[in-house]
């Protein structure tokens, strides 16, 4: 029986040297019971990694500012730790777990860090710190506009040198190392 002429082109599989055809969004080929199957399709796979870094950043990102700015609110509420005594430090640490904004705060930056050491695993840190940096510039509106702070013209001018560096930044590949595996990590 002839292949259709709509079917998926056939590729040999680097695991059991069958050919399998190459379908989008499909498990990688191995070598099975069966027969071999299907293998991703490099192109899709790139394109998809893309997006699964992007989203990661904008997570990584977001959660950063937004939790430096809630717990920053929040231990304004709690107010100054004047004092460096071990009694003062936990009746203070007590009196900013009981605030919301610092859990909401310390909760957001969890967030940040999970986020943060998953991309880590697969993006170069070098572009990834300098990428994210943009959450600087993020801080400086959201304190701003959320905290009332005052925002000096000098560090506006850093907070644009900042924003250009990202540009630059982003510009470049997201891993420069050099993968000896395949698309399915094999």
């Amino acid at each position: 029986m002839g292949r259709s002429p709509n079917a998926a082109p056939l590729e040999p599989c680097a695991t059991s040297g069958r050919r399998a055809p190459v379908i989008p969004n499909r498990h990688a080929c191995k070598a099975s019971r069966g027969g071999a199957r299907p293998r991703i399709d490099p192109s899709l796979a790139f394109r998809g990694s893309e997006l699964k870094t992007t989203a990661f950043l904008l997570v990584v990102i977001i959660a950063n500012a937004l939790g430096n700015v809630v717990l920053g609110h929040g231990m304004e509420q709690v107010g100054s730790i004047a004092s460096y005594s071990p009694a003062d430090l936990i009746y203070s640490g007590l009196q900013a777990m009981a605030n919301p904004w610092v859990l909401g705060g310390v909760a957001l930056l969890l967030l940040f860090f999970v986020a943060h050491a998953i991309v880590l695993s697969w993006a170069d840190l070098s572009y990834v710190l300098l990428v994210t940096s943009i959450g600087y510039v993020l801080v400086a509106v959201l304190s701003w506009g959320f905290l009332g702070e005052t925002i000096s013209e000098t560090r506006w001018a850093g907070t644009l040198l900042v924003t250009l560096g990202v540009a630059l930044a982003g510009s470049t590949p997201v891993s420069t190392v050099e993968e000896s595996k395949g698309v399915d990590g094999t």
